[in-house]
C-alpha cells in the first residue's frame, strides 16, 4: 500500500501545478513521512519501514511514470488533472477531522486567507527565466527549491521551477545523467534541505498544529481551485468520472 501511495505522490510531483505534498497529506502519509525523515537518525528502523517503500514508489513513478504521464498529459490533459484533483479532494474529509474548530482564533483564519492568496499570487506571476546557464550554484538552489516544495504542502515544485526557468535544467540533468558533479550537488542540497525542513514541519505539526493546518488548508484549497479553473471550460463526462474515481480512491487511501 505504501508503494502505491508513493507511486501516486511521485506522479503528482512531476505534474506542473500539482503538489506532491498535498497528495501525501490527502493519502494520510504526509505527517508520518515528515516525522520519519526528521527522526531518521533517532529511530532509523521505524523510519526506514515507512520511507523505504514510499521512496521506492516515488522513484518508480518518476523513472517509469514520466513517459506514460507525458503521453496522457499531451493527449488527455484535462482528464489526467481531474483524476489528481479528485485524489486531493478525497483527502479533505480526513484532514477536516483533525482540526478542532472550537480552538480556531482570528489569527488562524488570517493565516488561511494569506496562504490561500499566496498560491494565487504565485500563479499570477508571469514566467520568467531567472536562471539561464548551468552552474554549481544553480543546482544547489534547484535542490533547495525541490526540497521546500516537496515538504511544504500546496506548492508545486514543477510549477515553481518552470516559473524560475530552471525546470528544463533539472529534466536534462536527471534524464541524461551526464554531469555527475551537478547531480551530486543537486542530490546533497535536496537531501540536507529536506531533512532540515522536515524537522521544522514536524515541530510545527506537534506544537503549532492549528497554525500549520490553517496554512496547509489555504495552500491545499487554492491549489485545487487553480487546477480546476485552468481546465474548467474543457471538462468532459470522462473527466467528471475520473474526478469521482480519484475522489473515492483518495478517500479510501487516506
Amino acid at each position: 500500500m505504501l508503494i502505491i501511495k508513493g507511486f501516486l505522490i511521485g506522479i503528482a510531483k512531476i505534474i506542473p501545478g500539482v503538489s506532491g505534498a498535498v497528495l501525501a497529506l490527502s493519502l494520510g502519509v504526509y505527517e508520518k513521512a515528515v516525522e520519519a525523515i526528521s527522526n531518521i537518525f533517532k529511530d532509523f528502523k521505524n523510519s526506514f519501514k515507512l520511507l523505504f517503500p514510499l521512496g521506492i514508489g516515488i522513484i518508480i513513478a518518476i523513472i517509469l511514470g514520466s513517459k506514460i504521464l507525458i503521453y496522457f498529459l499531451n493527449n488527455y490533459y484535462e482528464q489526467t488533472l481531474l483524476l489528481f484533483i479528485g485524489l486531493m479532494l478525497g483527502g479533505i474529509p480526513d484532514l477536516i477531522k483533525k482540526i478542532d474548530f472550537k480552538k480556531l482564533k482570528i489569527k488562524h483564519y488570517l493565516l488561511l486567507i494569506i496562504s490561500f492568496t499566496f498560491i494565487f499570487l504565485l500563479d499570477l506571476i508571469n514566467k520568467q527565466t531567472f536562471f539561464t546557464n548551468d552552474s554549481n550554484l544553480l543546482y544547489i538552489i534547484i535542490g533547495f527549491i525541490d526540497a521546500v516544495t516537496m515538504v511544504v504542502p500546496g506548492i508545486s515544485g514543477t510549477a515553481i521551477m518552470m516559473l524560475l526557468g530552471c525546470y528544463q535544467n533539472l529534466l536534462n540533468l536527471i534524464g541524461n545523467l551526464s554531469n555527475y558533479l551537478y547531480l551530486f550537488e543537486y542530490g546533497i542540497s535536496m537531501l540536507i534541505s529536506t531533512f532540515i525542513i522536515s524537522k521544522m514541519m514536524n515541530y510545527l505539526f506537534k506544537n503549532k498544529e492549528l497554525t500549520i493546518y490553517s496554512i496547509v488548508v489555504g495552500f491545499m484549497v487554492s491549489s485545487i481551485l487553480i487546477l480546476f479553473f485552468s481546465i474548467f471550460e474543457s471538462i468532459s463526462i470522462l473527466g467528471i468520472i475520473l474526478l469521482i474515481i480519484g475522489f473515492l480512491l483518495g478517500y479510501n487511501l487516506g
